[in-house]
């Protein structure tokens, strides 16, 4: 509605997708590989005293929304890393933190491997919001942070300098708790609303489903 479109014209129905993840991420065989991994990175970082670990969720802004194209939003996905490691540095005050790149792994083990999730606007972090783990959503430079729907809806802060993610860097490690569990969506029910509405739609003469495509 805030972007113009007509209330007759909305239905609120839901993600359906969002409903499971909790559930999911509650499985055993999920659990287990994130065991696996969190052990290989601390084992790779060493036994220091502090082994929290933040995970960084890049998505291919430069490709999508590059300088090129009339879509930049004054940053990539390396600008943002580049602010995070050091956005790292001062939430943590204890020299340069190690970095690992991953591309193969799974992410939701990853994300139960990690401490604190950091990433842009991916779905991703959505789903670690409701694995319980600290999660941020960072746009450096953005002049409007709160697009992202995670922020919007509460789930997930957003920070757009490395100062704002620093301090979101420091309230997550203060929040961390290993034996946070997987929280529930909020709004459940979003398929059965979803398969409602078809079948009013078909019902009220408004969809041939003959001849539609959905």
């Amino acid at each position: 509605m805030d972007a113009g479109l007509p209330e007759t014209c909305l239905v609120i129905a839901g993600q359906p997708h969002l409903e499971v993840v909790a559930r999911e991420l509650k499985g055993s065989d999920v659990a287990l590989q994130a065991a696996s991994i969190r052990q290989a990175w601390l084992d790779e970082d060493g036994e220091g005293e502090d082994p929290r670990l933040t995970s960084f969720a890049s998505e291919a802004i430069s490709q999508d929304f590059g300088p090129e194209t009339p879509y930049y939003r004054c940053h990539t996905e390396t600008d943002a890393l580049d602010d995070l490691m050091e956005a790292v540095e001062l939430a943590r005050a204890d020299g340069k933190p190690t970095v690992r790149v991953e591309a193969d792994l799974l992410a939701w083990p990853c994300i139960l491997a990690a401490d604190i999730i950091v990433g842009m606007t991916l779905r991703l972090l959505l789903e670690s919001a409701l694995a319980g783990r600290p999660t941020f959503s960072y746009q450096p430079g953005f002049e409007r942070p709160k697009s992202f729907v995670g922020t919007r809806v509460g789930m997930v802060p957003s920070a757009s300098s490395i100062e704002e993610l620093a301090a979101l860097l420091v309230s997550g490690l203060q929040g961390i708790s290993q034996a946070a569990g997987a929280g529930e969506f909020a709004f459940q029910g979003a398929a059965d609303r979803v398969a409602e509405e078809v079948l009013q739609l078909v019902a009220d003469g408004r969809v041939n489903p003959r001849a539609d495509v959905s």
